[in-house]
């Protein structure tokens, strides 16, 4: 654990300024009842007419897969009902600040310094993936621990300990039972092995199998042989194509205001959405296979790789057969900005790099915008019946 952050400061300043920026964000979930309520959570509920053990193993029939931090928020907050909803709050506030600690704290291949510190944890706060519905709530820290293990994939072992190594496998191991968005990341820790071809690698790769194949099981389990859901999750149709071009590939780079404008101006006399989506879809895919094959970046090629999984789980397992906006975004569009990252960090044409510097911004900017004045779900940021921004004034 090298950080090789030479000034003490950059680190008390930027924790200051996180711990700041993520209450002043929506500060309605740490004072006042906003739209989310643990106790009509289905894990709540569930923890409270159930001892501890079997609250931790819980699996919620309708997923098919674990979420054991869910589940332990869950029965933390059975046993002081009065602050359900704060407990809740709390537990993501860390693990919120757990992300951003590995980020400064960890000697990343990704994350070539300070400046990019900086640039990935504006990404993961503010950037236009990071959608209210996910914002505060464990019910969707499964997006946050699959954050988390994209960002392990990249960790530099170098000077690495045995006991760092096991807390390293140890939150693997978590953040995969927690998360099937990353327990889905193994192939790419066994794609990462044989990049490296040392044994710390092929162990992180084992060790990744397990959630995995846990929530294979479950899955076998609650879809295959009970087959206890009425409607199935893997439900796919031509919308979801539409909403694939939009909500993955145009919003992460320009949000979404600005390209409704834009649609609505150009092609709203044209009934071609279909078309339209498979072009941008097309000319995307080209794009990146294009860079992977001129730059040959091992990271590159993970991150691809990385993109290309959670856009499958996306439309595949999305609850809707014609949305995958919202939640279902959240990892594919973080995934394409951290390939946008590293396209900017092995470009050496100046003019290519500035631009890749200006889409992440632009991304930064506009996810501050529409996430405070634009936001499709704006009811997820209001205190009690008053609207977040009148709370201000007033």
């Amino acid at each position: 654990m090298r950080p090789h952050i030479q000034n003490k400061y950059f680190i008390l300043i930027t924790f200051i300024i996180v711990i700041f920026l993520i209450i002043i964000r929506a500060p309605c979930y740490f004072i006042q009842d906003g739209w989310w309520d643990i106790k009509s959570n289905s894990f709540y509920i569930y923890s409270t007419q159930n001892n501890f053990f079997k609250t931790l193993i819980f699996v919620l029939p309708s997923a098919g897969y674990f979420e054991f931090f869910t589940n332990i928020v869950a029965k933390f907050a059975s046993y002081f009902p009065d602050y359900a909803k704060l407990i809740d709050v709390i537990f993501i506030f860390f693990l919120k600040i757990g992300i951003f600690s590995y980020i400064i704290f960890y000697n990343s291949n990704l994350i070539l310094n300070n400046k990019y510190r900086l640039i990935f944890i504006s990404l993961i706060l503010f950037s236009t993936p990071m959608s209210p519905e996910i914002w505060m709530t464990s019910l969707h820290a499964r997006s946050y621990f699959a954050i988390l293990t994209i960002l392990m994939i990249f960790q530099n072992f170098n000077f690495y300990s045995s006991f760092q190594l096991f807390v390293y496998r140890t939150i693997l191991i978590f953040s995969g039972l927690s998360s099937v968005y990353a327990s889905i990341l193994s192939p790419i820790f066994l794609l990462n092995y044989f990049f490296h071809k040392t044994k710390i690698h092929f162990t992180n790769f084992l060790i990744s199998l397990i959630p995995l194949i846990i929530n294979i099981s479950l899955f076998v389990k609650f879809y295959l042989i009970t087959n206890n859901n009425e409607e199935s999750r893997m439900v796919f149709n031509f919308s979801k194509i539409i909403s694939f071009a939009y909500n993955i590939i145009i919003r992460p780079f320009a949000g979404g205001t600005i390209p409704e404008i834009i649609y609505n101006k150009l092609f709203i006399k044209f009934n071609s959405d279909l078309l339209i989506s498979f072009i941008i879809i097309f000319v995307f895919l080209i794009f990146l296979l294009l860079k992977s094959i001129l730059k040959r970046d091992k990271i590159f090629i993970l991150l691809l790789f990385i993109f290309l999984i959670q856009c499958s789980l996306s439309l595949f397992g999305s609850l809707y057969g014609n949305f995958v906006g919202g939640r279902y975004a959240v990892l594919p569009g973080i995934a394409i900005l951290f390939l946008l990252v590293r396209a900017q960090q092995l470009e050496k044409k100046n003019i290519f790099k500035k631009f890749y510097f200006f889409l992440i911004i632009f991304s930064i900017t506009i996810g501050l915008l529409e996430f405070k004045f634009f936001s499709p779900l704006p009811n997820m940021l209001e205190c009690g019946t008053k609207p977040l921004v009148r709370f201000f004034i007033e």
